[in-house]
């Protein structure tokens, strides 16, 4: 038993645990980005890493107080910052362990005026709904953006609530949850009409496609440029909306009939008795949310790591 604990809480052992952290993690986040980190392998990496960890601390704890014991001051001093860096370390890894079991993350997006359920996103979450208000950029004197707002409302379950301006670099920190601008789009309102059918109001995303019933014609909103110059192709100059197109494309039979490039207000003829106008453009935001309770934990990790990383320094300069 003794060699076995003395295998466990090595140095050797803690190195060859992270390198098989770290190849499964370059492999993993290669072809899993999106789940890897929560997956049983790499949380049975960490566990297996904290063990040691926690072990070796232990260890150079015990070698600590029997320095001490023996009257050797000056050899347990020095090991004190080696003990704090351990344990330095042994937080962060509780931390990373943590966010890895029960850490969240979601991605959601919001028209203007659109309410979310946080508690549906997030499990374990309090009654709390978040609501857009408006959606924003700000874009600089040559047309490139400046910064993405995303002001929004935070709904209690008694119907009071909050706002909040999120925008890239600041985001909404509330109840161990953060909120973070991480992508927008466009929406394209169209009309749509026919002899036989009143007009209908619709909402397309890049890349959907409108089926018209009773005809084998659709039409596939392709992409939203908005600043067009035939020059850069599909590319927009700017972001800022100088000069807005609309490029679509009208299917037959799930073969391409026809691609053009529109304005908002133009009329689209799809045949002979239907017709789709293009309505306008709204924007949508990109929000993504984290939950990681073992952050603070992390935190204490990273500042017990850098003194415990300072003490040797202090000590050498104090000996000299």
């Amino acid at each position: 038993m003794r060699k076995i604990y003395a295998y466990i809480s090595s140095m050797k052992m803690g190195l060859y645990i992270l390198i098989i952290i770290g190849v499964t993690s370059a492999m993993g986040s290669t072809f899993f980005p999106d789940t890897f980190f929560q997956s049983y392998i790499f949380q049975a990496g960490l566990l297996l890493l904290l063990l040691n960890m926690s072990l070796c601390t232990i260890r150079q704890a015990k070698t600590f107080w029997q320095t001490v014991s023996l009257g050797k001051e000056k050899g347990g001093v020095k090991r004190i910052g080696v003990i704090i860096l351990h344990a330095g370390i042994v937080l962060i890894l509780i931390g990373g362990t943590v966010n890895s079991l029960i850490g969240q993350k979601a991605d959601i997006s919001m028209t203007n005026g659109e309410v979310i359920n946080l508690s549906d996103v997030l499990s374990d979450n309090d009654p709390l709904k978040i609501k857009l208000n408006e959606f924003y950029i700000e874009f600089n004197p040559d047309g490139s953006p400046c910064q993405y707002f995303s002001k929004v409302s935070l709904i209690k379950e008694l119907g009071d609530s909050q706002e909040f301006t999120i925008s890239v670099n600041n985001p909404l920190a509330y109840n161990g949850v953060k909120v973070y601008q991480q992508t927008f789009g466009y929406l394209l309102k169209v009309q749509t009409e026919s002899d036989s059918r009143a007009v209908t109001k619709k909402t397309l995303r890049e890349g959907d496609v409108l089926q018209f019933e009773g005809s084998d014609k659709s039409l596939k909103f392709v992409r939203y440029i908005p600043n067009y110059d035939p020059r850069y192709g599909m590319i927009s100059r700017t972001t800022r909306p100088d000069n807005p197109k609309v490029i679509y494309a009208i299917y037959q039979n799930n073969s391409l009939i026809k691609a053009g490039i529109g304005s908002i207000a133009d009329k689209i003829e799809i045949d002979t008795v239907s017709f789709v106008t293009l309505s306008g453009i709204e924007y949508y935001t990109g929000l993504g949310l984290k939950q990681d309770p073992g952050l603070p934990i992390a935190a204490a990790g990273g500042i017990l790591l850098m003194v415990g990383s300072c003490c040797p320094l202090l000590m050498r300069r104090k000996s000299k």
